[in-house]
C-alpha cells in the first residue's frame, strides 16, 4: 500500500515543466484560478503528458494518454474566470461577438431576445449559482 500523497503548494507556476514530471499519474491536482495561468498549467498537465485532440465532427475531442493527474480547477470567488477586454475602451466600436452572442445567451437562458442593442445583460444570476 502506497503512503498518502503529501499536499504541496506551487506558488509560482512558471516554468511549468519543473513540476509536470514530478506529479504522479492519477494524483489529484487543485489549480487555483481559471485564467490564462491555469490554462498553461492544465495544458502542461494534459497535452504535456501525451494527451491529444482529435477531430469529432466540427469539434475537437480530448483523448487522455492515461498519464495525466486528476485536475480540479477552482476560484476563490466561486465564479469562473471573467474575460477582460483587450483595452478598457473599445475605441473602434466595431466589436461583434462570435461565440457569446445575444442569441446564444438567450438560448442558454431559454428566453427570447428582448434587450435593445447595447443594453447591459442582467443574466448573471441565471448563469451562476
Amino acid at each position: 500500500m502506497e503512503p498518502p500523497a503529501v499536499p504541496a503548494l506551487v506558488a509560482r507556476p512558471y516554468p511549468v515543466d519543473r513540476y509536470v514530471t514530478s506529479i504522479p499519474n492519477g494524483a489529484t491536482v487543485a489549480v487555483e484560478g481559471m485564467g490564462l495561468v491555469a490554462t498553461d498549467v492544465v495544458m502542461a498537465l494534459t497535452l504535456g503528458r501525451g494527451g491529444t485532440f482529435t477531430e469529432s465532427g466540427d469539434r475537437l475531442r480530448y483523448v487522455r494518454s492515461g498519464d495525466e493527474p486528476s485536475l480540479r480547477l477552482f476560484s476563490r470567488s466561486g465564479f469562473p474566470y471573467t474575460a477582460k477586454a483587450v483595452a478598457t475602451v473599445d475605441e473602434s466600436d466595431e466589436y461583434e461577438a462570435v461565440v457569446c452572442t445575444r442569441q446564444a445567451v438567450a438560448a442558454v437562458q431559454g428566453v427570447k431576445e428582448r434587450a435593445a442593442p447595447g443594453a447591459r445583460s442582467t443574466s448573471a444570476p441565471r448563469f451562476f449559482p
